[in-house]
């Protein structure tokens, strides 16, 4: 019996091995860094008016759980904006950057006459965000 030469027997393996790997690179990885910071933004404009609405209750313990809940949100945007390349990036980190101010400036807040104008500030840099990222990534 004759031995078979090692290329023939080898091919087969080394072949499924290619269309196996090739295979596996063409599967959902979930949604692009674009999509994220689309869906990020707006979990951040969500979190800011649930915090005015428990301002304007005058239900200060939720509107200060709620600051919380702006940081998280703001987190996940960072994280987005973070995976954007190029151009968008550049353009969206120092709007980002402001509201992670405003957040600040707002629990730093020692006088009750300083948290409108510092919640007004924040309000109208997310406003800004909002449209600056769906005119930059067109999000709908």
């Amino acid at each position: 019996m004759e031995a078979m030469p090692l290329l023939p027997r080898v091919a087969p393996l080394v072949l499924t091995a290619l269309v196996a790997a090739s295979l596996a690179g063409c599967g959902d990885d979930g949604p692009s860094a674009a999509e994220r910071v689309c869906d990020a933004r707006s979990g951040v404009r969500q979190a800011v008016a649930d915090v005015a609405a428990d301002l304007r209750a005058a239900n200060l313990g939720a509107a200060r759980d709620g600051v919380d809940e702006v940081r998280a949100s703001l987190d996940e945007l960072t994280d987005a904006v973070g995976d954007l390349r190029g151009e968008q990036r550049e353009e969206l980190e120092p709007l980002v950057a402001q509201i992670r101010a405003d957040v600040a400036a707002l629990t730093s807040v020692e006088a009750l006459g300083d948290l409108g104008a510092r919640f007004d500030a924040l309000r109208t840099d997310v406003e800004i965000l909002f449209g600056a990222v769906a005119e930059i990534l067109d999000c709908t």
